[in-house]
């Protein structure tokens, strides 16, 4: 921001409009503001992904998953379908580490499988699961993700909005690729 001052001030160009970055959220507003930003990118404070607001104090509760299916088993390892695994970061507490896996959705909460998703450089042909002698995974599962996605960068993920989950009555409202063009 304070960059863009000085082009203003050493160029003469007048600027009506200072764009800030991501990650901005409602504890950030002010400090945008201090700093002369007159407009803050939404980014992943829309879903509630901002790192201040899942380890901070700033409002804001994580609202979205990715939601991918098991395909098959390979020696030690259970394979999920991937297409859009590209997570913001994947380190630290970033870091994937398991999915809820299950064939019906009161079973999903009670099944933490550990994971492991492909690397940023990978094609994410798929993702890895990791079960325990004790739980079950088979094909065709639903296998549910959290993280941070960067859906522009996937080859193939698309979005649905959902409404009705707290009600218990999921119902999808639209569907957008990677360039928020609806398609359904």
């Amino acid at each position: 921001m304070g960059a863009a001052r000085r082009v203003q001030e050493d160029l003469g160009v007048e600027m009506t409009q200072i764009n800030c970055p991501g990650n901005s959220s409602c504890a950030s507003m002010d400090l945008i503001a201090a700093h002369d930003g007159t407009d803050a990118e939404p980014g992943s404070a829309f879903w509630g992904m901002t790192p201040q607001q899942l380890f901070g104090d700033d409002l804001g509760r994580p609202g979205q998953v990715y939601l991918t299916e098991v395909s098959h088993r390979a020696r030690d390892r259970v394979m999920v379908i991937g297409g859009g695994f590209y997570p913001a970061r994947q380190d630290g507490p970033w870091a994937v580490s398991a999915a809820l896996v299950g064939g019906q959705p009161d079973s999903l909460a009670g099944n933490c499988v550990p994971a492991e998703i492909p690397g940023a450089r990978w094609i994410d042909y798929y993702a890895w699961l990791y079960p325990d002698a004790g739980q079950s995974v088979r094909p065709g599962d639903s296998a549910i993700f959290f993280f941070r996605p960067q859906v522009f960068n996937s080859r193939s993920a698309h979005v649905a909005a959902i409404e009705g989950v707290q009600q218990g009555r999921p119902t999808v409202v639209s569907v957008h690729d990677k360039a928020n063009r609806r398609i359904r």
